[in-house]
């Protein structure tokens, strides 16, 4: 750990998942308050970048990637997220 800096939070993509703000976020929102890239948001939920790409613009995805998205930001969060509750994200 770097200790050039005095607050933990200074870290890029540092939160504390009991102040995390979720909900009525879109998965960009999401991945910026997580400091992920699409790549990191693509191998943390185990789906294809071309993929979390797409979910990320709003196009269509599959139902079990945007599972797998809604899983992945539950375990970084600390807090349960559905796939109703990311704003935009388009699935069938």
């Amino acid at each position: 750990m770097r200790d050039d800096f005095e607050d933990p939070s200074d870290v890029k993509g540092f939160y504390e998942p009991a102040y995390f703000d979720g909900g009525d976020m879109t998965l960009q929102e999401y991945c910026d308050q997580l400091g992920w890239p699409v790549a990191e948001l693509a191998r943390r939920a185990g789906i294809d970048w071309r993929t979390a790409d797409r979910a990320v613009k709003g196009e269509p995805i599959s139902a079990r990637a945007a599972r797998d998205i809604a899983q992945a930001l539950s375990a970084a969060t600390g807090h349960r997220v559905n796939v109703g509750d990311i704003v935009g994200l388009n699935f069938s």
